[in-house]
Protein backbone atom coordinates (compact mmCIF):
# COMPACT_ATOMS: atom_id res chain seq x y z
CA UNK A 1 0.00 0.00 0.00
CA UNK A 2 2.80 2.53 0.56
CA UNK A 3 4.25 2.53 -3.20
CA UNK A 4 0.36 2.60 -3.99
CA UNK A 5 -0.32 5.87 -2.02
CA UNK A 6 3.02 7.33 -3.31
CA UNK A 7 2.27 6.47 -7.26
CA UNK A 8 -1.22 7.32 -7.38
CA UNK A 9 -0.44 10.83 -5.33
CA UNK A 10 2.64 11.40 -7.59
CA UNK A 11 0.67 10.43 -10.97
CA UNK A 12 -2.16 12.48 -10.15
CA UNK A 13 0.05 15.45 -9.28
CA UNK A 14 2.04 15.10 -12.36
CA UNK A 15 -1.19 14.79 -14.53
CA UNK A 16 -2.53 18.36 -12.91
CA UNK A 17 0.46 19.91 -13.54
CA UNK A 18 0.91 18.19 -17.19
CA UNK A 19 -3.20 19.34 -17.80
CA UNK A 20 -2.64 22.78 -16.34
CA UNK A 21 0.66 23.71 -18.46
CA UNK A 22 -0.69 21.96 -21.28
CA UNK A 23 -4.17 24.08 -21.55
CA UNK A 24 -3.37 27.49 -19.80
CA UNK A 25 -0.72 29.85 -20.21
CA UNK A 26 1.57 31.53 -17.33
CA UNK A 27 -0.39 33.64 -15.66
CA UNK A 28 -3.56 32.90 -16.92
CA UNK A 29 -6.24 32.03 -14.07
CA UNK A 30 -10.44 30.20 -14.38
CA UNK A 31 -12.17 31.18 -10.87
CA UNK A 32 -14.00 27.74 -10.15
CA UNK A 33 -15.97 29.57 -7.03
CA UNK A 34 -14.94 33.39 -7.39
CA UNK A 35 -13.43 34.54 -4.71
CA UNK A 36 -12.75 31.46 -2.92
CA UNK A 37 -10.74 28.87 -5.58
CA UNK A 38 -9.43 29.89 -8.29
CA UNK A 39 -6.90 27.57 -11.11
CA UNK A 40 -4.29 30.03 -11.43
CA UNK A 41 -1.25 29.05 -13.70
CA UNK A 42 2.43 30.19 -12.19
CA UNK A 43 6.01 29.01 -12.08
CA UNK A 44 7.44 28.52 -8.92
CA UNK A 45 11.70 28.83 -9.00
CA UNK A 46 12.01 28.33 -5.31
CA UNK A 47 10.89 26.18 -2.26
CA UNK A 48 7.37 26.86 -0.22
CA UNK A 49 6.18 30.61 -0.42
CA UNK A 50 8.67 31.09 -3.30
CA UNK A 51 11.85 30.81 -0.20
CA UNK A 52 15.40 29.57 -1.52
CA UNK A 53 14.61 30.97 -5.46
CA UNK A 54 16.47 29.82 -7.79
CA UNK A 55 18.77 27.25 -5.73
CA UNK A 56 17.63 24.67 -8.40
CA UNK A 57 20.61 22.37 -7.19
CA UNK A 58 20.14 22.83 -3.59
CA UNK A 59 16.36 21.95 -3.44
CA UNK A 60 16.80 18.81 -5.67
CA UNK A 61 19.69 17.86 -3.24
CA UNK A 62 16.95 17.81 -0.58
CA UNK A 63 14.81 15.58 -2.58
CA UNK A 64 18.20 13.23 -2.91
CA UNK A 65 18.96 13.58 0.52
CA UNK A 66 14.96 12.81 1.53
CA UNK A 67 15.47 9.14 -0.68
CA UNK A 68 18.37 8.67 1.24
CA UNK A 69 17.02 9.04 4.69
CA UNK A 70 13.96 6.99 3.52
CA UNK A 71 16.51 4.01 1.84
CA UNK A 72 17.45 4.11 5.47
CA UNK A 73 14.95 3.78 7.43
CA UNK A 74 13.09 1.89 4.80
CA UNK A 75 12.29 -1.16 7.95
CA UNK A 76 11.66 0.85 10.35
CA UNK A 77 8.78 3.01 8.03
CA UNK A 78 7.52 -0.36 6.92
CA UNK A 79 7.12 -1.59 10.29
CA UNK A 80 5.91 1.60 11.82
CA UNK A 81 1.92 2.64 12.01
CA UNK A 82 -0.56 3.40 8.96
CA UNK A 83 0.46 7.32 10.37
CA UNK A 84 4.08 7.01 9.47
CA UNK A 85 4.11 5.04 6.91
CA UNK A 86 1.20 6.54 4.47
CA UNK A 87 2.82 10.12 5.79
CA UNK A 88 6.15 9.04 4.61
CA UNK A 89 4.49 7.94 1.19
CA UNK A 90 2.57 11.27 0.80
CA UNK A 91 5.68 13.39 2.01
CA UNK A 92 8.09 11.35 -0.61
CA UNK A 93 5.31 11.78 -3.69
CA UNK A 94 5.26 15.09 -3.42
CA UNK A 95 8.90 16.10 -3.01
CA UNK A 96 9.47 13.97 -6.34
CA UNK A 97 6.45 15.36 -7.83
CA UNK A 98 8.03 19.14 -7.33
CA UNK A 99 11.37 17.32 -7.54
CA UNK A 100 10.69 15.79 -11.31
CA UNK A 101 9.65 19.80 -12.17
CA UNK A 102 12.55 21.49 -11.18
CA UNK A 103 14.73 18.79 -12.76
CA UNK A 104 13.17 18.76 -16.02
CA UNK A 105 11.40 22.26 -16.52
CA UNK A 106 13.95 24.16 -14.14
CA UNK A 107 10.80 25.69 -12.03
CA UNK A 108 7.94 23.77 -10.24
CA UNK A 109 3.95 24.36 -11.68
CA UNK A 110 1.91 25.63 -9.35
CA UNK A 111 -1.56 25.92 -10.20
CA UNK A 112 -3.94 25.88 -7.02
CA UNK A 113 -4.99 29.08 -5.83
CA UNK A 114 -7.18 30.15 -2.62
CA UNK A 115 -7.06 33.38 -0.63
CA UNK A 116 -4.66 34.77 1.39
CA UNK A 117 -2.39 31.51 0.54
CA UNK A 118 0.28 31.20 -1.76
CA UNK A 119 -0.28 29.53 -4.98
CA UNK A 120 0.20 25.71 -4.55
CA UNK A 121 0.07 22.23 -6.26
CA UNK A 122 -0.86 18.16 -5.40
CA UNK A 123 2.61 17.44 -4.57
CA UNK A 124 2.61 20.24 -1.49
CA UNK A 125 -0.66 19.28 -0.59
CA UNK A 126 1.04 15.46 -0.24
CA UNK A 127 4.37 17.37 1.72
CA UNK A 128 2.44 19.18 3.98
CA UNK A 129 -0.79 16.63 5.02
CA UNK A 130 2.57 13.65 5.21
CA UNK A 131 4.42 15.82 7.76
CA UNK A 132 1.39 15.99 9.74
CA UNK A 133 0.53 12.52 9.46
CA UNK A 134 3.93 11.69 10.21
CA UNK A 135 4.08 13.62 12.99
CA UNK A 136 0.93 11.96 14.79
CA UNK A 137 2.31 8.67 13.93
CA UNK A 138 5.24 9.79 16.34
CA UNK A 139 2.93 11.53 19.16
CA UNK A 140 0.95 8.53 19.34
CA UNK A 141 4.19 6.10 19.33
CA UNK A 142 4.68 8.86 22.82
CA UNK A 143 1.69 7.97 23.93
CA UNK A 144 2.41 4.46 23.63
CA UNK A 145 5.87 4.70 25.47
CA UNK A 146 4.00 6.70 28.06
CA UNK A 147 1.76 4.13 28.63
CA UNK A 148 3.86 1.45 29.13
CA UNK A 149 5.80 3.40 31.44
CA UNK A 150 2.80 3.66 33.65
CA UNK A 151 1.86 -0.08 33.97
Amino acid sequence: MFYLVLVLWLVADLGTKWLVSSLMTVGQSIPLIPHVLSITYILNYGAAFGLLSYQRPLLLGIVCGLALVIAYYYKAIMHGSWWIKYGTALVFSGALGNGWDRLFHRAVVDFIEVPYWPIFNLADIGICLGVVMVMIGFWRLDDKKDEEEDA
